[in-house]
């Protein structure tokens, strides 16, 4: 699967929103509520600190991590496509 995602520092007008192209169709969704889904995330991390019990997988993480890391490598590299491994 391919995936490009731009992230632009001074961009205007897409906060919240997200757009998925595939060979069958596209599909839009629109996040209102930004509040909210940070408030989550924050409880989520918070109620793992408190139990010890991971909210995700590892393997969710770690693919999440890499992620982050082609996303920086990228950047720093002219936005060249980086494949995770």
């Amino acid at each position: 699967m391919d995936v490009v995602i731009a992230i632009v520092d001074d961009m205007v007008g897409n906060l919240g929103s997200m757009e998925l192209y595939g060979t069958l169709g596209q599909i839009g969704a629109q996040f209102a509520d930004s509040f909210h889904a940070f408030k989550a995330q924050l409880q989520a991390f918070v109620d793992y600190l408190r139990s010890g019990t991971p909210v995700v997988p590892i393997e969710q993480t770690i693919e999440l991590t890499k992620l982050l890391i082609a996303g920086i490598r990228s950047r720093e590299q002219a936005g060249r496509a980086v494949h995770l491994r």
